[in-house]
Parts: structure tokens; C-alpha cells; sequence
């Protein structure tokens, strides 16, 4: 999902797209609105469909937070481009695993190990 994104992004020229959209947006304020209207939040549903049949499946532990996930996953998208690694198929590996698996191991949660 963020390849098809990164891939989106880059084809739909979107950094240039979302630039201008900040210089405008002074002389235009409308414009945000119609850009989250027409362009982001599209995404975002389509984003947060994927999660939902996947927690139906049982594939997301349980009491996740899919509007968090899913501006991790639109952040990681954009950062992606930004840095200059889409399409890095090792960049892809890490973030798929830490999205996967999380940064802490198992055992350790957050409040239970307080000298870290």
C-alpha cells in the first residue's frame, strides 16, 4: 500500500502539487479544504478500508487505532518520497517490518521498564 502510494505520488507530481498548494494557499484559502476533499482524504479512506477488512480477518492485534495507523502509513508514504529512498526495496522491507512488528520487543511495554 505505501509503494502504491509512493507511486501515486511521484506519477500525480504531488510534492510539487502539495508545495504550491502551501505558497497559495495564502492568496487562497480555500484551497486546503479542497485538497484534503479531492486528493488526501481518498486516500486516507482507501487506507483505512485495507485496515478494516484486515482487522475483520483477524490480522491486526487487537485495539489498534486505525486512524493512527493510518497517518503512520500516509506519514511513511510521504516521508518515503521526501527522503529521496521510494522505490529502495530495503527501505520497503524495514518500514513493512516495523509496521508489521513495532519497535519494542514483546516483553517490553511502555510503563513496565521504567529506566529506558
Amino acid at each position: 500500500m505505501i509503494g502504491v502510494m509512493v507511486d501515486g505520488f511521484l506519477r500525480a507530481d504531488g510534492v510539487r502539487f502539495l508545495s504550491t498548494m502551501v505558497v497559495e494557499e495564502k492568496r487562497h484559502p480555500e484551497l486546503p479544504a479542497i485538497v484534503w476533499q479531492r486528493w488526501i482524504w481518498p486516500r486516507q479512506r482507501l487506507i483505512e478500508e485495507v485496515l478494516t477488512r484486515g482487522r475483520r480477518r483477524g490480522e491486526l492485534r487487537p485495539g489498534i487505532n486505525l486512524d493512527v495507523a493510518t497517518t503512520v502509513i500516509r506519514g511513511a508514504a510521504v516521508d518515503e518520497y521526501l527522503t529521496g529512498v521510494a522505490g529502495d526495496d530495503r527501505f520497503m522491507d524495514g518500514m513493512m517490518d516495523i509496521l508489521n512488528h513495532g519497535v519494542l520487543k514483546a516483553s517490553v511495554r511502555p510503563g513496565r521498564n521504567r529506566g529506558d
